[in-house]
């Protein structure tokens, strides 16, 4: 699931687009500061929409997660991975309680895709000494999730968010969607962006879902 950050300090290291990109599109000069406040925050917002609309993050966090895997040779991760500091799986268990007491080399397993990260699936090495336990969060990974480490998200959606915060940015001007041009003339800011879905497209997970399986 993507992350949302809470405050606009954290998150402004997770955007995906900078002020004076969002600036330029929108013809502000960079000399002008009077919008930078709700721009940032346009920025940030449209950050976590494309988190939303992709199903993923585009910038790294370490973390420790727990899966259930699919069967005993293979891990189908729903987060992206990028690196693993350690994996281990369940020797024990009972009451509710759970020992990792496998703790797995790295020469134990293999990430795919072969060409990764981001990784989405570990595999039993042929030659390694473990299997993964069927049962209900068998498996336990430490490392770095994301699709990509911070700050080098792809060109895709560094354009999708520029163009997701400079119509938020405009849409401040105008909660209704009109923006009156002079005094005859109003014109409406549309409420969806078909070159934004194809920018994103690639990057669903939902999408790439339904390819693998055709």
């Amino acid at each position: 699931m993507p992350t949302f950050l809470a405050t606009s300090a954290a998150s402004a290291t997770y955007d995906y687009c900078t002020l004076a990109q969002v600036k330029a599109r929108a013809s502000i000069p960079s000399a002008t500061t009077t919008y930078d406040t709700v721009i940032a925050a346009s920025i940030t917002a449209a950050s976590r929409v494309i988190d939303e609309d992709t199903g993923r993050i585009f910038y790294s966090v370490s973390a420790t997660k727990y899966y259930t895997p699919d069967n005993a040779l293979t891990l189908f991760v729903p987060d992206d991975v990028l690196t693993i500091t350690t994996l281990q799986t369940v020797s024990s268990s009972g009451s509710g309680t759970r020992v990792y007491g496998f703790t797995w080399s790295a020469t134990d397993y293999d990430l795919e895709p072969a060409d990764g990260p981001p990784y989405t699936r570990i595999v039993v090495n042929d030659t390694g000494q473990y299997q993964f336990p069927t049962r209900r969060r068998g498996a336990l990974v430490t490392g770095t999730f994301g699709h990509n480490s911070t700050g080098s998200y792809p060109d895709a959606i560094n354009e999708a968010c520029i163009r997701m915060a400079a119509r938020l940015f405009e849409r401040n001007k105008a909660p209704l969607g009109v923006v009156a041009t002079d005094m005859l003339t109003t014109t409406r800011i549309a409420s969806a962006d078909s070159e934004y879905l194809a920018l994103i497209r690639p990057y669903r997970k939902m999408d790439m879902v339904v390819q693998a399986q055709w």
